[in-house]
């Protein structure tokens, strides 16, 4: 086949393409350290927060990373999204509105997809960017009284990067990864008798990839399936601070030491942005032109979950270890979460389809299983499960610009979730905290627009 036929001017075409939105899409991960936790809380896209978040078998566009990111192959050429999303909550404990930090922050990313070999290749990035606190650690006491999966969530960068190839025009598999970060670090002191004691600070961020996978079919033109699976994702803070202690002689410059040199080391360290392992499967249908309707089915696996407390303790090596032994204390008692299974539908209809534009009408209903079991002995992680009602818009102008010649979409949603009332009895009457009754609600908003080249 000569160099100069047009299979080969495509190809080369079609690669230069797609290696240009690689490049931008990488240039969008630059802040290599992440955390996770929001996405499963509020999830991620405009039409899938609209739609329940029942979107694994649907994802052609950034919100597909975190569905299944097989589902990218459903994206023709190069697009971007741009987005804002604003959530409050009105949660209370006995009566009293507790002061739980608002959701805000920028949602941003995009897809790259070519033809390579016949078969539909394509990369996205989801990068969330919270307005306050890129890096916050909330550790709280045991039995300090707190919304465990809402305490700390929406403090965190999110960032998931992964890339679905076509197998056959009806199957499709995708894999990526969720990049989290471990802050290692502490202080190393030396203190010295005969003259200035020195010191040292350090700390280290590393990143951890934790994996992400899927699957896609499209067994006939109105009928999708999705399956995904997530690994879990949690962040690791540890602060261990070394004091070197030199060796106790009986007489100045006697060089007999009763005392040899000792060590105390100080550690301190949590776990912190948990999120859990999970396996979700969907399906959408499109009875009619105008209509998808879809379903999710998400087993979320909370009962790996460690406790958010801090954990400290101080430990002796040396000379010091002789005299008065240490022995590392239990540590604190965990949540004791359970896994959820937790069901999720959505609907879309076209209202509009124009020549010029479309526009879109969502709705749709999650329901989160809590995973917190009662609270009746001294800790106090707080939650209870959430009725999630959505509804959004989507509208498409089309051909607005020489340089857009796809769709130009805004894409907006509201989103309720309401928590049931749930009471937690002590089995101690004289517990400091006593019995709690909780509930309330949160409300988001969140809007995106969405460039396609």
């Amino acid at each position: 086949m000569p160099w100069s036929s047009p299979w080969v001017h495509n190809l080369i075409s079609n690669s230069r393409r797609y290696l240009l939105g690689c490049c931008l899409l990488v240039a969008l991960l630059a802040p290599a350290a992440a955390w996770a936790g929001p996405y499963e809380v509020f999830g991620t896209g405009p039409r899938a927060i609209a739609m329940g978040g029942a979107y694994a078998a649907l994802g052609e566009d950034i919100a597909g990373v975190y569905y299944n990111v097989a589902a990218l192959t459903q994206v023709e050429r190069l697009e971007f999204e741009l987005g804002y999303v604003y959530g409050e909550p009105h949660i209370t404990i006995n009566g009293a509105r507790q002061n739980v930090d608002l959701n805000h922050g920028t949602n941003l990313g995009g897809v790259g997809s070519t033809v390579v070999l016949g078969h539909r290749m394509s990369i996205g990035a989801n990068v969330f960017m919270p307005d306050d606190h890129m890096m916050r650690f909330l550790v709280l006491p045991i039995n300090h009284a707190h919304f465990t999966l809402f305490a700390n969530a929406n403090h965190t960068i999110v960032s998931m990067v992964g890339g679905g190839f076509e197998i056959f025009p009806w199957m499709s598999v995708g894999v990526g990864t969720s990049i989290l970060a471990n802050n290692i670090g502490g202080v190393n002191f030396a203190i010295n008798e005969t003259k200035p004691s020195r010191g040292s600070l350090n700390s280290n961020i590393g990143n951890y990839f934790s994996p992400i996978a899927g699957l896609w079919f499209k067994p006939t033109d109105w009928w999708r399936i999705g399956v995904s699976y997530r690994e879990k994702l949690e962040m690791r803070l540890v602060l261990p601070n070394t004091i070197t202690i030199p060796p106790v002689t009986g007489f100045p410059n006697s060089g007999v030491p009763i005392l040899r040199e000792s060590y105390m080391t100080i550690l301190a360290y949590t776990w912190s942005h948990f999120s859990p392992r999970q396996f979700e499967f969907g399906t959408a249908f499109k009875p009619i032109e105008r209509l998808v309707l879809s379903a999710d089915l998400t087993y979320m696996q909370w009962s790996q979950m460690r406790t958010d407390a801090p954990y400290s303790f101080v430990y002796l090596t040396g000379g010091l270890a002789d005299a008065f032994p240490t022995k590392i204390g239990p540590l604190p008692e965990g949540p004791h979460a359970r896994d959820t299974l937790n069901p999720a539908a959505g609907v879309e209809y076209r209202a509009v389809s124009g020549d010029w534009a479309t526009l879109d009408v969502r709705a749709g209903y999650h329901y989160r299983a809590t995973p917190i079991p009662a609270q009746t002995g001294q800790t106090n992680y707080l939650d209870s499960s959430a009725h999630i009602f959505s509804a959004g818009l989507g509208f498409a102008i089309f051909n607005v610009f020489e340089a857009l010649p796809r769709p130009l979409s805004l894409d907006a949603y509201f989103q309720y979730q309401k928590l049931e009332d749930r009471t937690f009895h002590k089995k101690n009457p004289t517990d400091p905290i006593g019995d709690m009754e909780i509930g309330g609600y949160w409300w988001n908003v969140g809007g995106s627009l969405t460039m396609r080249f």
